[in-house]
């Protein structure tokens, strides 16, 4: 059976980055066949009449996501799935963790975190401060409300040593 791993955390705290390691060196050292979905591109490169803090938008990238999964359970076999977003919401965990639940999947749930000038910091130097103006805010959101089943990762160390933590509890 499928086993559905979300990575989460703010922006600039290395989700994407570690995310694509963990996958490759799974796929090439393990051999797993893994599927992967960025919460981001459906959040953000599909609905423009939102803002990122609306929650209809994240609402809607939920219902998205939920059916790209379920299209890719019913199109091939995949060992796991990689959820990589922001999740900033309480009721966005609670949505997902539901569906979870309704269609017996495993899952786990990694909460990527970075000290606050570190995430500025790589902000500014990696993503030419794409989330400059509402970092803090969304820090301060997914702060606010951590997932009891959370297996929190801090990444500020190497991405290979993110990704050998990372895989050592999958």
């Amino acid at each position: 059976m499928v086993r559905i791993i979300f990575i989460r955390g703010a922006p600039a705290v290395g989700k994407t980055t570690a995310t694509r390691q963990i996958i490759k060196t799974l796929k090439t050292k393990h051999n797993l066949d893994c599927a992967y979905i960025c919460e981001d591109n459906f959040r953000k490169q599909m609905q423009f009449k939102y803002r990122s803090e609306d929650l209809a938008a994240h609402r809607n990238s939920f219902e998205l996501v939920k059916a790209v999964i379920l299209k890719l359970m019913e199109l091939d076999d995949y060992d796991l799935i990689f959820v990589e977003g922001l999740f900033r919401y309480k009721e966005i965990m609670e949505r997902y963790s539901k569906f979870i639940s309704e269609n017996n999947f495993d899952s786990l749930v990694f909460q990527f975190e970075l000290d606050l000038e570190e995430m500025k910091k790589r902000d500014s130097e990696l993503r030419n401060g794409k989330s400059k103006k509402d970092i803090e805010e969304v820090k301060k959101d997914i702060d606010s409300y951590t997932p009891d089943n959370a297996i929190i990762i801090k990444t500020n160390k190497a991405v290979d040593d993110i990704v050998k933590e990372v895989i050592g509890r999958i």
